[in-house]
């Protein structure tokens, strides 16, 4: 059993390389806790903010949290500042790391299913 909620999509910035590599982290876990793809969204900041949140459950990073996406079934890995208080999601918040800087992520989730990610093929799925 997992303490996560299997995700519809997962939703990442995509104008650096912290919201790359969590991305491809979080696809790499969905697929490792539930045995399917899971489609991975970048988007720039100023589309995010106008982007309806229509899915039932997602993994969101590299987003500042804001009280937009407190929704149930949700998880949001984030290091921005934030003021926003977190009643419904999972929010899993550390100001000191970011994928970039190669610590994160990981470790969090059942059994430390995150593993640092020493390399990559972009949009090679969750099998890498």
């Amino acid at each position: 059993m997992t303490l996560l909620p299997k995700p519809d999509v997962i939703l990442t910035h995509e104008s650096d390389l912290d919201g790359l590599l969590a991305g491809c982290l979080l696809q790499r876990l969905a697929f490792k806790l539930f045995g399917t793809e899971t489609p991975l969204e970048a988007y720039h900041y100023n589309f995010w903010k106008q982007r309806e949140l229509r899915e039932r459950s997602a993994w969101v990073a590299d987003f500042t949290f804001e009280p937009r996406l407190d929704r149930e079934d949700w998880v949001v890995i984030d290091h921005h500042v934030t003021d926003a208080v977190p009643k419904k999601c999972r929010l899993i918040h550390d100001l000191n790391q970011s994928a970039a800087s190669g610590g994160a992520i990981t470790g969090i989730g059942p059994a430390g299913a995150f593993e640092q990610c020493g390399g990559f093929i972009f949009g090679g799925g969750p099998g890498l």
